[in-house]
């Protein structure tokens, strides 16, 4: 997972604050790598990366990136942005996505006589853009070749393009402030600089934006596949994509597995950060009582974009179990996935030895059965459980009195489109 945002001052005036702002806004979208990239009217593009988080990173290095527009970027993966040379000028680049069929167009790109810098899927796509005359007529080119969904800021002398691929996977949201244009991979960025939200980017459309705002310059069309776990997992509670509110759906999840549910139980609580909403929509159906039974540090990175060895230990010291509201209790405990089963064995044997008296756990999604199609490959130690197990033997081995999960038809009705526009491809067996 990725972070990008693009920022335009509406006059000649320096935006790098409101970017640096936008950019630590992004955090929660990837903690290994961070950077941007700024330009004032002439001159090429200055940029700079870190490995690390933004603030730590940057706060003290800002000076000598002033400039009238810029890009940042989070990333898990690879450093963003990167600076490229095309025949139409000097650019930066950063995007959020995955291409499936890299190896096939890198080895295509190479045997016919290009040269790469790296074999990340960001230089690839900046290849694909380079190898036009025209920027926009070079982004449609790589959404008609790739397969695999992104979305992606662009720094040139013509201003900055935005776009997002045909399937809609992976969203962007334009937004205006008093003193400039922004572009984000969520809108939970907004609030970091002032700004509001205008619309969505529509999959398969190019924009450039400018001064004086948003024009559109293509819009290709496609087959709508927008990934359904932004809206259980990925997105923050205050984000709004495709304008359905993140926390309308986590709340209508946790009302469906209320309405399904008849076990008895003293108290419902969530797993933080990820099943807080979840919770809160069980509670508001159920009546139960809604307790924080862990107390979580101030700042904690997010344990799903770890690796699992760092996962254990970063979750050992994350989650503080409140004894005052476990001990003799009968807790439905809900969060939003399983996916290898370690950690909520792990935060389920916590709550026994605080002296829960029973635990039983529901899931705000379906059983996910593989890695999404659309991401990295899972290493062995985090396939998901559910993909080698069955329901009983998931419950047993994670601990649990009871386990449920979602209802694949209900996620479609708590989003609020047809299951046919989302993907739902890591619900279902292959």
């Amino acid at each position: 997972m990725r972070g990008v945002i693009a920022v335009q001052s509406k006059a000649e005036q320096d935006c790098l604050w409101s970017l640096y702002r936008g950019t630590f806004g992004l955090q929660f979208r990837g903690q290994e790598y961070c950077g941007m990239s700024t330009r004032k009217k002439r001159g090429e593009p200055k940029i700079r990366t870190h490995r690390g988080l933004v603030k730590q990173t940057f706060a003290n290095d800002l000076r000598g990136l002033e400039g009238f527009c810029g890009i940042g970027s989070t990333s898990n993966q690879d450093r963003q942005p990167i600076l490229k040379y095309a025949r139409f000028g000097p650019f930066t680049i950063a995007f959020d996505g995955f291409i499936r069929n890299a190896r096939k167009l890198r080895g295509q790109m190479l045997n016919s006589g290009d040269c790469l810098s790296s074999l990340e899927n960001v230089e690839l796509l900046a290849s694909i853009i380079s190898r036009e005359a025209d920027i926009s007529d070079g982004i449609a080119r790589a959404m008609e070749s790739i397969h695999g969904g992104f979305s992606l800021v662009m720094l040139t002398a013509e201003g900055i393009y935005l776009a997002r691929s045909t399937d809609g996977l992976f969203p962007l949201v334009l937004g205006e402030g008093e003193e400039s244009w922004v572009a984000s991979s969520e809108s939970a960025a907004f609030g970091y600089g002032g700004w509001r939200i205008n619309h969505d980017i529509a999959p398969g459309e190019i924009i450039r934006m400018g001064q004086n705002g948003f024009e559109t310059l293509k819009r290709l069309s496609g087959k709508l596949h927008i990934c359904s776990f932004f809206w259980i997992y990925f997105g923050q509670p205050e984000s709004i994509s495709d304008g359905i509110p993140v926390a309308r759906v986590r709340h209508n999840l946790g009302r469906f597995l209320a309405e399904a549910d008849d076990v008895e139980a003293d108290i419902v609580a969530p797993i933080p950060f990820s099943g807080i909403m979840h919770a809160e929509g069980y509670h508001l159906a159920s009546g139960l009582p809604l307790l924080a039974v862990f107390k979580l540090p101030q700042f904690s990175y997010r344990t799903y974009n770890l690796p699992i060895k760092h996962r254990l230990d970063e979750q050992e010291v994350k989650l503080m179990v409140i004894d005052e509201n476990v001990r003799g209790m009968r807790i439905v405990l809900v969060d939003d996935s399983i996916r290898a089963g370690v950690i909520l064995r792990g935060t389920i044997a916590k709550l026994r030895q605080h002296g829960a008296k029973e635990v039983h756990v529901r899931i705000a999604s379906p059983i996910s059965v593989r890695n999404c199609p659309y991401a990295p490959p899972a290493k062995k130690e985090e396939e998901y459980i559910a993909a080698k197990y069955p329901l009983e033997k998931v419950r047993e081995i994670i601990g649990a009195d009871t386990l449920r999960y979602q209802r694949l038809g209900d996620v479609p009705r708590a989003i609020g489109l047809s299951a046919e526009d989302l993907c739902l491809e890591c619900f279902q067996r292959v």
